[in-house]
């Protein structure tokens, strides 16, 4: 992938990915090129899912966009639902929350008008490639993330696994019910989906396309 700084990077993500709008500003390029990749990765794998990221980026220029979409919209009221991904404490000078969210913007109606993926902190000089991959791992070698998901990648297939079931509500699907009732999910998808309904389906998307990716 020839790409040599971040506005090259965005250029490539708004004209090749159909996401409108993009903000790699100092973010290591190495990070955006494997952000870069998991995004093809998905939709080569999910062509619908393309037109449905609006979004990726640093937080202050993407709400700001957000924001302007939302009122452009002439819609009075919103609903925004947010959810992160675990903290990486250790990578960080701060801790840092949520190093990578998936967010919603829908009115009353439940339409939804806009979605993103928000990377917090991801914009420090310091954080490298190497430093998310080495974490990752070791969550992984602990049972946190789902099997051969090892790679910083799949920060962000899980949070368009977030953004997936919120489109398509899959949580309100008899199957989902079904699956929490009858799935040891600790041991069939991973350490994280066992601490919050809100992560099984983002880390079974995960470990599903991990699994393709290897096979292949």
């Amino acid at each position: 992938m020839k790409i040599q700084n971040a506005n090259e990077a965005e250029e490539y993500v708004v004209k090749h990915l159909g996401i409108p709008f993009v903000n790699f500003k100092g973010i290591n390029l190495d990070i955006v090129r494997e952000i870069i990749v998991a995004l093809e990765s998905v939709f080569n794998e999910f062509p619908a899912l393309k037109n449905s990221i609006c979004a990726i980026g640093k937080p202050i220029d993407i709400e700001y966009q957000m924001t302007l979409l939302y009122h452009s919209s002439k819609m009075h009221q919103e609903q925004f639902i947010e959810h992160g991904s675990i903290p990486f404490e250790d990578i960080f000078d701060e801790r840092v929350e949520n190093i990578a969210k998936a967010y919603i913007y829908g009115d009353s109606t439940g339409a939804i008008i806009y979605t993103g993926i928000q990377l917090n902190g991801w914009q420090d000089k310091n954080i490298t490639l190497e430093k998310f991959d080495n974490y990752y791992r070791r969550r992984n070698a602990e049972g946190y993330t789902p099997t051969n998901c090892n790679r910083s990648k799949n920060i962000i297939v899980h949070e368009i696994g977030h953004l997936m079931e919120w489109i398509l509500k899959l949580r309100a699907k008899p199957k989902f019910k079904l699956l929490i009732e009858n799935v040891d999910i600790e041991r069939e998808i991973s350490g994280c989906a066992a601490v919050s309904e809100d992560e099984i389906i983002p880390e079974a998307f995960a470990r599903l396309l991990v699994h393709r990716w290897r096979t292949k």
